[in-house]
């Protein structure tokens, strides 16, 4: 109890006690004047005694009143306040979870319940929001626990998702400490920065400047390129403005160009740039208009175009030299071609004396051929001639004359008239020899003796009438016979000899 308490209970006791006494008093009808007095007493001090306790009472209810009062303020205060963190809590565009020191989950918000299907209070936070079996490896709760606040970025195997969570301890009004976790959905900022490296990447590994520019010609982003043509630093760079670089600087210009590029394409232009060493380059610029986050902006690829000029003016150097050496040249080409013409009046005259004689010998030429194909025919027919003479020669000695001087040789071999008849065959052999140089040629390399058989084969003579006509065996009739079959190509082949040999004679 406390002491303003106590002090209030003491008079109402002596109070009491002053009561019991003058009831008492009144029972036993006391009449002794000393003792009436002393209740008299008693009565007066009762009557200052209930002022007073009455005025402590007043006071003690004004104070309560107070207290009350109080105590609706601070129960509006709080409504208020319950009612504003509930909004925060609503409009908070993330997830919020609290958990135990055991891992049980307290609260979600209703957006984290949207994204995990159902109201986890009091399920584990690792099961129902990581699918996990087991406590996360990343889990921050013995840090938080402890007093940190802590920031982290993490992976859910869930959904794949990228997320950024700061977790902090929450003081709970009965002594117990909770984890408080706020959790922001990256993936989308992950994927863009992704992107940017990407892009970073590209733009630092390119031979050309690359820099983006707001409206305002602030440098956004520069790259590697584009510091080590100018000098500077990227730090440096992007605390300038794009203005700090141009000699010539027009911030009309600027803004029309910067807003024609985010609707069309514009054809590269030249400007000159300043270096930080104080040089001044000249450079091609190629710029497009891009948007990002809902605002406009200018990437812009600069080429640094300092041996180009270079070139270009070696080349005009050499132009104005070429066109000095045609003028000369001309003039000499003007005089060599009224030469020429003067050479080639001449020359047609010439051509048309060669024309007529041409012509002339066309003529004759015409005539030569005629005369020629004429005589083509002319010796043809005679060749034609001499080889039928000498076919039938041939034929008819074979035919008619050889034959019977083998009879007659056969019929007298003892006599003395075979030695003359022997003669009359090796004369009439030579006779007809030069005939059979065209059978030797034709019969592809043949032995004499095989070109007498193959004459005979052709002439349509069997094997008996060839042993006797040559008085050779039998046996060296087949031989000869297999040979000239090899050296015909048609050994093994069921082709007729004699209408072979026939063909190569046509």
């Amino acid at each position: 109890m406390s002491d303003r308490h106590k002090t209030k209970k003491q008079p109402m006791d002596e109070l009491a006690e002053l009561l019991k006494q003058v009831i008492e008093s009144e029972k036993t009808g006391i009449r002794d004047k000393p003792l009436k007095d002393e209740l008299q007493e008693i009565k007066n001090n009762l009557e200052i005694w209930v002022k007073k306790l009455t005025a402590g009472l007043k006071s003690e209810i004004e104070l309560l009143k107070g207290e009350i009062a109080g105590h609706r303020k601070a129960n509006e205060a709080l409504r208020k306040s319950e009612a504003f963190m509930s909004a925060i809590v609503a409009a908070f565009d993330g997830f919020i979870y609290v958990c135990s020191d055991d891992y049980h989950i307290e609260f979600m918000n209703d957006l984290l319940i949207m994204q995990t299907g159902y109201d986890a209070t009091g399920k584990l936070c690792y099961k129902a929001l990581q699918k996990r079996d087991s406590v996360c490896p990343w889990c921050p709760n013995e840090r938080v626990f402890k007093g940190e606040l802590v920031h982290l970025e993490i992976r859910n195997p869930a959904d794949r998702g990228w997320y950024y969570v700061v977790s902090s301890p929450l003081y709970n009004p009965d002594g117990t400490v909770s984890k408080q976790s706020l959790i922001f959905d990256i993936t989308d900022k992950k994927k863009k920065e992704v992107e940017r490296r990407k892009f970073k990447f590209i733009c630092d590994n390119s031979n050309d400047s690359h820099v983006i520019l707001d409206r305002e010609a602030s440098f956004l982003y520069v790259n590697k390129n584009l510091c080590e043509t100018l000098g500077y630093s990227e730090n440096e760079l992007l605390k300038k403005r794009f203005p700090d670089m141009h000699p010539n600087w027009d911030k009309e210009k600027y803004h029309n160009l910067f807003d024609i590029v985010q609707n069309e394409k514009v054809v590269p232009f030249e400007i000159l740039c300043n270096k930080k060493d104080g040089y001044t380059i000249p450079v091609e610029v190629s710029a497009t208009g891009y948007q990002a986050d809902g605002k406009p902006y200018v990437f812009a690829v600069l080429r640094d175009i300092t041996e180009r000029k270079k070139i270009e003016e070696a080349l005009l150097k050499c132009n104005d030299i070429l066109e000095a050496r045609i003028n000369e040249r001309t003039s000499e080409l003007v005089k060599t071609n009224k030469e020429l013409l003067e050479e080639i009046s001449k020359r047609k005259k010439i051509e048309e004396e060669l024309s007529r004689t041409e012509k002339k010998l066309r003529i004759h030429a015409k005539e030569l051929l005629e005369g020629n194909i004429a005589l083509k025919i002319l010796l043809r027919q005679r060749e034609n001639d001499k080889k039928e003479l000498e076919d039938n020669i041939l034929s008819n000695i074979k035919q008619l004359i050889l034959p019977y001087l083998a009879k007659l040789k056969k019929n007298r071999p003892l006599s003395d008239e075979f030695a003359y008849l022997n003669i009359i065959e090796e004369n009439l052999k030579e006779i007809i020899s030069p005939f059979s140089q065209k059978l030797s040629s034709s019969y592809l390399g043949l032995t004499p003796k095989e070109i007498q058989i193959a004459d005979l084969i052709k002439d349509g003579k069997q094997d008996k009438d060839i042993m006797e006509i040559l008085r050779i065996s039998f046996d060296t009739v087949k031989s000869h016979r297999k040979n000239i079959r090899k050296k015909l190509g048609i050994y093994g082949q069921r082709i007729n000899m004699r209408t072979r040999l026939l063909s190569i004679n046509e």
